[in-house]
């Protein structure tokens, strides 16, 4: 989905326009190229702090999955330094992945264990998460390191790197590895939550509502002992002041709906058994959806002044649209919207809007608007 955006200042009498004042035509989404590529990865610390015994979690990730059915890894891992202790089910945008089964291979030089993810006897899913929680314990020494990586055929031909569809096809996948470092020294007390997913700058983010413009996306983040409940926030801007949505939550993940094409920016704190420190901030964008052809704008023009107070907003066709969402606002960071035209109140196919009498605009003020392309028939 991609949308463009302008403004323009009314005036019955005309106006001067002060040079320098006036923003730029603003775009919000971008273009990206679909790719039938997931990627997994190992989730791990870059450091882990031993005392007398000490257990750390990582997280097999993958990225936006459709019909997802079964997976098969391995991993190969130092066993001097580590071990693996358990393995718990994943998760992809809140439904359950579970571990089939998971064992050791014989190697010789490393540990090796294979992971055998299955879904089998439902339709996939859609979205994106983690396959599997595997939990470690240390038992090497300081300054001591291990490799966490895929391996494929090492100790036994049988071992292959897979991600199959519910229809037994196999996903390209692509395939990325961590390290970890072991250290006596006692990590500083972190007083906020440690993001998990989605990364700090990913793109085409969630899963597409069949006949919505809405992408379903989760967050993750780290658990914090004794913390019974975290809160957290989605916003359009960095600094937190057009809230998109939030929330209150025990667990360690959120789910939210999103429009699509967006970027948005989110973080996350204790509420209880206090009020804790915000963390850090992360972005993310949503996917474009199926009508990504951007919307150029065609009247009135990005400065025009002498704009009568109800005007005829216009705009090019969209490639494969069958309605548009319009927003019209006294600034151009959408938080005083005057008119918004989304969702359930979006508009038909027609590349025209006029302001009508009951809600005429303001004389002398500037104004910025933007229409973006839907489809309803996405899947």
């Amino acid at each position: 989905m991609r949308s463009a955006s302008a403004i323009l200042t009314l005036s019955i009498i005309g106006i001067l326009l002060l040079a320098g004042l006036i923003p730029p035509i603003i775009n919000t989404g971008s273009i990206m190229a679909e790719s039938g590529t997931v990627t997994v990865y190992i989730n791990s610390p870059d450091i882990v702090y031993k005392d007398d015994s000490e257990y750390f979690h990582v997280l097999i990730m993958i990225s936006s999955v459709t019909n997802f059915d079964s997976a098969q890894y391995d991993i190969s891992y130092n066993p001097n330094v580590i071990t693996v202790q358990s393995i718990t089910a994943g998760s992809i945008s809140g439904t359950a992945i579970p571990i089939e089964s998971w064992t050791f291979v014989p190697a010789a030089t490393q540990g090796i264990v294979r992971i055998i993810n299955d879904v089998s006897g439902s339709s996939g899913v859609s979205g994106e998460g983690y396959l599997a929680d595997i939990y470690f314990e240390i038992v090497g020494d300081l300054g001591d390191s291990s490799q966490l990586y895929f391996t494929e055929g090492i100790g036994d031909p049988a071992g292959e790197l897979i991600v199959s569809n519910n229809l037994g096809i196999e996903i390209s996948a692509t395939w990325t590895s961590s390290d970890v470092i072991v250290d006596f020294t006692e990590p500083t007390p972190v007083s906020y939550p440690i993001l998990i997913s989605p990364a700090d700058g990913t793109t085409a983010v969630g899963t597409i509502i069949q006949g919505t413009s809405i992408s379903r996306v989760t967050m993750l983040w780290e658990d914090m002992p004794q913390v019974t409940q975290y809160g957290y926030q989605v916003a359009y801007d960095q600094n937190f002041g057009s809230i998109a949505t939030s929330g209150t939550i025990q667990g360690t993940s959120a789910t939210e709906d999103l429009f699509l094409g967006e970027i948005f920016y989110w973080r996350v704190r204790v509420s209880s058994p206090a009020i804790g420190q915000w963390s850090e901030i992360w972005d993310f964008t949503t996917p474009l959806g199926p009508a990504s052809a951007k919307p150029i704008l065609l009247n009135p023009s990005s400065g025009q002044s002498n704009v009568i107070l109800n005007p005829t907003l216009q705009w090019s066709s969209s490639i494969e649209a069958t309605g548009f969402e319009l927003i019209l606002a006294k600034d151009c960071n959408w938080s005083n919207p005057v008119l918004s035209l989304t969702g359930s109140s979006a508009l038909g196919p027609n590349t025209a809007y006029q302001i009508p009498q009951s809600q005429t605009l303001q004389r002398g003020a500037s104004y910025c608007w933007k229409v973006r392309g839907i489809n309803y028939d996405v899947i």
